[in-house]
């Protein structure tokens, strides 16, 4: 029986795509995308577990790229960009009536306060776990166990949904129930052969 039903962020409950974010920062200062890809990509993990803050990964690129003064626009591009998705909101909050929905996310301080007010105080969500606050990130075997831990949760009555298979692959080596989440049909019948009542 499935008792806790855990949604990811971005790219699940919230339309946006990190590359769209790299694209826009090698557009404005003419630069590589690929480039800006692979050097913002390796300080996004630190950043998103409270290592490092926008300001000294601003200063850290502008160095790697010889940009006086960098402004990545690391907030006010997601704040932008970043779009509720109606379905997958609607379908978690279906879900609240009978099984204890949560959010699991890897996303910096400074996001995090901009979900919040997006959508994430409205949601109702049982708890809300993310990485800049618990020090670690998925796909570590640790974060889901320190959830599940925190839940009172057994993995197999709990159903995990991600949009990134490394994230979903992480989940189920602990145990639980890990869907890839594809598009809106596709999550509805998945989590429908796993027996969770979606209407």
């Amino acid at each position: 029986m499935i008792r806790d039903i855990i949604f990811d962020i971005g790219g699940v409950l919230l339309n946006y795509r990190e590359e769209e974010y790299y694209g826009y920062i090698s557009r404005k200062y003419g630069l590589s995308k690929a480039k800006v890809s692979h050097t913002i990509n390796s300080m996004i993990a630190k950043l998103e577990i409270g290592q490092m803050t926008v300001r000294q990964m601003c200063s850290m690129v502008s160095k790697e790229f010889g940009i006086p003064g960098a402004d990545l626009e690391w907030v006010g591009f997601f704040k932008a960009a970043a779009k509720t998705d109606s379905y997958t909101i609607g379908l978690a909050k279906r879900l609240e009536r009978r099984y204890r929905v949560s959010v699991l996310s890897n996303i910096s301080r400074t996001r995090y306060v901009v979900v919040r007010e997006l959508f994430l105080r409205d949601l109702g969500a049982y708890r809300v776990f993310t990485s800049c606050y618990m020090g670690m990130r998925k796909p570590s075997k640790k974060i889901y166990l320190a959830v599940l831990r925190d839940l009172g949760a057994k993995p197999e009555e709990t159903v995990f949904i991600d949009n990134l298979k490394v994230n979903v692959d992480g989940a189920k080596a602990v145990g639980m129930r890990a869907v890839q989440f594809k598009n809106h049909e596709q999550i509805t019948r998945a989590l429908k052969r796993l027996g969770v009542e979606t209407a």
